[in-house]
């Protein structure tokens, strides 16, 4: 499956643009957007234009910092539990957004049963506590949960975004950690995101640059 993924788009028009521009030529099966969008309007006119599949999670900046009900706008969630059919099999999609349920630990491991790991991937607007998550001064501010998460369940790929200035990919253990953050500390835009494909191979990931 190949996977278009972006986060921390934060209203840039520049970002929009080449989001749209690699669709059109890259064979994606689903865009995944990792939260920040900032305004409404910009989300739902982004959703328009993309044809594809969409899972796109709430972020801590949006709207306002008035978050949406749960699935109350098409295609943004705080929390949900997706099956994704793609060409080569079904994935399992975990959508966290900037509400994180209390329990969600045991809700997604029981909904899992013994799903195969290769083709889980959890998608969260903070990073996991240590990876990906090095803010500009010095301090870790992933979500300890979510590296615990990482431990219990072991899945393929963990899409995370929110420290703009950690964004790039890391292994631990058996998954691969993405921060696809947009834009740089500032918000100015200084990538587009990145192309993840995911086959029996393994997991490729390339930078698209804007």
């Amino acid at each position: 499956m190949k996977i278009f993924a972006v986060g921390d788009l934060h209203d840039q028009e520049k970002v929009e643009k080449g989001i749209l521009k690699e669709l059109e030529t890259g064979d994606y099966e689903l865009f995944i957007g990792l939260g920040d969008y900032t305004k409404k309007k910009y989300f739902e006119d982004l959703m328009k234009k993309i044809k594809i599949q969409k899972a796109c999670l709430t972020g801590n900046w949006d709207f306002n910092f008035k978050m949406p009900e749960n699935g109350s706008i098409p295609n943004l969630f705080n929390f949900v539990k997706v099956n994704l059919k793609a060409k080569d099999g079904e994935y399992k999609i975990v959508l966290l957004g900037a509400q994180i349920p209390p329990d969600f630990q045991k809700d997604i491991k029981d909904w899992l049963d013994d799903f195969d790991r290769s083709k889980l991937i959890i998608c969260s607007h903070y990073p996991p506590y240590l990876l990906r998550d090095l803010a500009e001064n010095g301090d870790h501010a992933g979500i300890k949960e979510f590296r615990d998460t990482i431990l219990r369940l072991k899945p393929a790929l963990w899409l995370c975004g929110h420290i703009h200035e950690a964004s790039g990919f890391t292994k631990f253990l058996r998954t691969t950690i993405l921060n696809a953050s947009a834009c740089d500390i500032n918000y100015k835009p200084i990538r587009a995101g990145y192309s993840i494909d995911i086959s029996e191979n393994g997991i490729t990931i390339q930078e698209i640059k804007l």
